[in-house]
C-alpha cells in the first residue's frame, strides 16, 4: 500500500503545479474506499487533504463531463462550481508521516539514480 502511496505521490508532485492553489484532491476506487489505512497513506505522502467520493458518484465519468462542460466553454472555470464535491469524507495529511514519506521517497529517488544513472521518466519535461 505504501509503494501505491508513494506512486501516487511521484503523479501529483508533477501535476500539483498545473493546479490552483485551493485544488482538491478527490479519490475514488474501492480498494481506497475500502481501507482507511490506505486513505490515511496516500494523504501523508500527497501532504495534501484527500476528499473520498462515494462509489456511487462514479468520480471518472463525473470528472471527463466536467472537463468535457469547460472545454466546451458551457462552464468558465471548474474551480467555480462550488457542487462540484458534494458533502464527503475528508482526510488531513498527519504531518510527521508526511516527513516520513518524503524522506523514503528521497532516500528511494537516490538508489534509483545510483541503480539506473541517467534520467528517469520522471525527469521528463
Amino acid at each position: 500500500m505504501e509503494a501505491v502511496a508513494h506512486r501516487l505521490a511521484l503523479l501529483y508532485q508533477d501535476t500539483a503545479p498545473a493546479a490552483e492553489t485551493n485544488h482538491q484532491v478527490i479519490a475514488n476506487g474501492a480498494a481506497l474506499l475500502r481501507s482507511p489505512g490506505l486513505q490515511q497513506m496516500v494523504a501523508d505522502a500527497l501532504e495534501h487533504e484527500l476528499v473520498t467520493l462515494p462509489a456511487s458518484l462514479e468520480a471518472s465519468a463525473r470528472g471527463a463531463a466536467i472537463c468535457a462542460l469547460e472545454s466546451a466553454g458551457v462552464i468558465d472555470n471548474i474551480g467555480d462550481l462550488d457542487d462540484l464535491v458534494p458533502s464527503s469524507p475528508s482526510v488531513a495529511p498527519d504531518n510527521q508521516q508526511s516527513h516520513i514519506y518524503r524522506q523514503e521517497r528521497q532516500r528511494q529517488e537516490q538508489l534509483r539514480r545510483l541503480l539506473y544513472p541517467g534520467p528517469s521518466t520522471w525527469d521528463q519535461p
